[in-house]
């Protein structure tokens, strides 16, 4: 887990709470949760998916399975609404898949160089929560291992 800058941790002013979005406001952020954000979870969640399912853990391949769907919805909904909220701001979606994809490139990569960044770091292995974390993974896997975890391909990085 990311440390924020301390700016990011005030909370908004009530004022701020109160101000509407505007049209293209809300284009953005459909945008950005529907093509950028959901869509870029697809790969990493089948993986899990074919993981649990090939591990014979099933409950846990219900509820990837669950969470797909979810996921689904959000993109369905975003390309739904969004031809109607780019018109009301006024705004050319033309290329608005290409977009998308580029946003998801641009967030992954960014995702992938803090995660290159953190297994360099040289407090990982001293620190407090990374060895929690350690503790917390061994234990699972004594609990409940997938009969496949150590045949599992490697999967995609982490998403955005």
């Amino acid at each position: 887990n990311q440390s924020m800058p301390a700016q990011q941790l005030q909370e908004p002013k009530p004022d701020e709470w109160l101000t509407p979005m505007t049209h293209e406001d809300l284009y953005h952020e459909m945008f950005f949760i529907g093509l950028v954000a959901e869509t870029g979870h697809f790969r990493v969640k089948r993986e899990a998916y074919a993981d649990f399912r090939d591990g014979h853990d099933l409950e846990s391949a219900e509820m990837m399975l669950y969470d797909i769907i979810d996921e689904t919805a959000h993109v369905q909904y975003a390309h739904k609404w969004l031809p109607v909220l780019a018109q009301r701001a006024g705004i050319d979606i033309s290329d608005q898949d290409q977009r998308a994809a580029q946003a998801r490139r641009e967030k992954q990569d960014e995702e992938n160089q803090r995660i290159e960044m953190a297994r360099h770091r040289q407090t990982r292995e001293t620190s407090v929560v990374y060895q929690k974390y350690m503790e917390l993974l061994e234990r699972l896997q004594r609990q409940c291992p997938l009969s496949n975890a150590r045949t599992c391909e490697k999967r995609s990085p982490r998403p955005m």
